[in-house]
């Protein structure tokens, strides 16, 4: 059973680890895309999640985020990132 938690753990970070970095060094938002509806988010309300800004298109997205639970917000951001 512990094998699972380091397997999960390394799974994890190298998911998380691919965050875009501009130029300045300042870390990109995780998503111009609402990381609920996939859809733009420009201008929508954001939030922090695990170091990162998690943009949504508007509150009714940023309630559905604010439900679930941290494993569910992790595979939404990973199924944000593989849309990109």
């Amino acid at each position: 059973m512990k094998i699972y938690g380091m397997l999960f753990a390394a799974i994890a970070a190298a998911m998380f680890s691919s965050c875009s970095v501009m130029n300045d060094g300042a870390t990109q938002p995780a998503a111009s895309l609402c990381v609920i509806s996939m859809e733009d988010a420009e201008g929508g309300p954001t939030t922090e999640f695990e170091g990162k800004t998690v943009s949504f298109c508007c509150e009714n997205c940023m309630g559905r985020w604010d439900k679930m639970d941290d494993d569910g917000r992790r595979a939404a951001l990973a199924a944000l990132d593989a849309k990109r």
